[in-house]
């Protein structure tokens, strides 16, 4: 289950950075860098609801940017 999480967040995060333009910066990652506390509201069903890969991000907001992000599970089973 653990690996399958890791599959999932890894294939969202090559999703969101093909789309991204190359030479710039998401507006979330800019506001980071610059210091600015952000909020990501993760949507979605039961998977969200009950799956580890919200905290996963959260994890790894703050790792790197520690105490800037939050992230709120807003999924619904």
């Amino acid at each position: 289950m653990i690996k399958t999480v890791g599959i999932f967040i890894s294939i969202i995060i090559l999703s969101l950075a093909e789309n991204a333009p190359a030479d710039n910066t998401s507006r979330l990652v800019a506001n980071l860098e610059a210091g600015k506390t952000q909020r990501v509201v993760a949507y979605g069903t039961s998977l969200t609801a009950g799956g580890a890969w919200v905290s996963q991000l959260q994890q790894a907001l703050d790792a790197n940017y520690p105490g800037l992000a939050t992230v709120v599970n807003s999924g619904k089973s």
